[in-house]
C-alpha cells in the first residue's frame, strides 16, 4: 500500500527531464514561489548564514524555528530543498488525509478516524465476476461523477491540515511579476536618483495595456505619463516586499504591510 501526499495545490514534479520543461513546472507551482521568496528575505538570509558559521551556528536567532522547518534554501536548489528529508511533504502536505487507491481486506486496514471521513474517503462493493472491464468502468465514472463534487483546477480540500498552509487563492503570474520586478529594480536602483528610473522599469517589463502603449512606449515620455509608470512600478514593489517580509512569519503569500 503506496502513500501519496496530497497537497492544496498540485507539487512540483521532478520526474521532468527537460530544463524548459522543468521550470515550466516549478514556476506554475505555488510552493516554489514560497521558497524564492523566500529567498530573498534579509533576515532569513543572516539566520542561514548564522547556522552555516561553525563559529556561531550554536547562538539564538529570532528565527531560529521557521529555519528549523524550512532549512536553508540559499544553500539547496529547489529540488534538493524539497526533496531533502521529505521536507516538502513535511511542510505542504495535508495531515490526516490518506490519499490513496488500495484494496480492503479486513477491517483491521482501516484507521479509526477513517470510518468518520464520510465526507473525504467511500467503500466501494465491486462485482469483479459478474461484470467485464468496460462495465465496472463506466459503473465506476458514473458513481464520482455523483459523490465527487470537485472541478478541475479547483482547491477540493475545505480547510487544510498542513504545517504551512497557502493563504487564500493564489495568483501565480503576479507572484511571479512582482518578484521579477523587485530583483530588477534591486539591481538597478541607485541612491541619490541614480539608476534606472522607475518608469524605464515599467517600459523594461512591457506593462502597457492597449490603451497606454501609445503614449508611454516613446523615449521621452511626458512627465505626467513617467508619474504614472512610476505609481504602477511602485505598487508591484510594495507587494514584493510585503510578501518577502511575511515569508519570515511563515506565511504565503501574505500582502498584508
Amino acid at each position: 500500500m503506496t502513500w501519496i501526499p496530497a497537497f492544496s495545490y498540485p507539487p512540483p514534479d521532478f520526474s521532468l527531464t527537460d530544463p524548459a520543461e522543468r521550470l515550466k513546472n516549478w514556476e506554475n507551482c505555488i510552493y516554489y514561489w514560497w521558497y524564492e521568496y523566500l529567498k530573498c528575505n534579509d533576515a532569513y538570509e543572516k539566520c542561514c548564514a548564522q547556522k552555516r558559521d561553525p563559529f556561531s551556528q550554536s547562538k539564538r536567532h529570532k528565527l531560529d524555528k521557521l529555519y528549523h522547518h524550512m532549512g536553508d534554501v540559499h544553500s539547496l536548489t529547489f529540488e534538493d530543498w524539497w526533496n531533502l528529508t521529505q521536507r516538502g511533504n513535511e511542510l505542504f502536505s495535508e495531515r490526516g488525509f490518506n490519499d490513496y487507491f488500495t484494496v480492503i481486506d479486513d477491517y483491521d486496514d482501516l484507521l479509526p478516524h477513517e470510518f468518520n471521513e464520510k465526507d473525504d474517503l467511500v467503500f466501494i462493493r465491486v462485482p469483479l465476476r459478474t461484470q467485464s472491464k468496460r462495465s465496472l468502468k463506466q459503473s465506476f465514472s458514473q458513481l464520482l461523477d455523483e459523490l465527487h463534487r470537485g472541478k478541475q483546477g479547483k482547491r477540493t480540500l475545505k480547510t487544510s491540515q498542513a504545517l504551512y498552509k497557502v493563504l487564500g487563492r493564489p495568483k501565480i503570474k503576479a507572484l511571479k511579476l512582482h518578484l521579477d520586478i523587485y530583483k530588477f529594480w534591486t539591481e538597478n536602483h541607485k541612491p541619490y536618483g541614480e539608476g534606472m528610473p522607475d518608469w524605464r522599469i515599467f517600459q523594461e517589463f512591457d506593462l502597457y495595456t492597449e490603451d497606454n502603449r501609445e503614449e508611454y512606449s516613446v523615449e521621452d515620455p511626458d512627465s505626467t505619463s513617467k508619474l504614472v509608470m512610476s505609481v504602477i512600478i511602485s505598487r508591484h514593489l510594495k507587494r514584493a516586499k510585503a510578501l518577502i517580509k511575511n515569508t519570515a512569519l511563515g506565511r504565503f503569500p501574505d500582502y498584508q504591510n
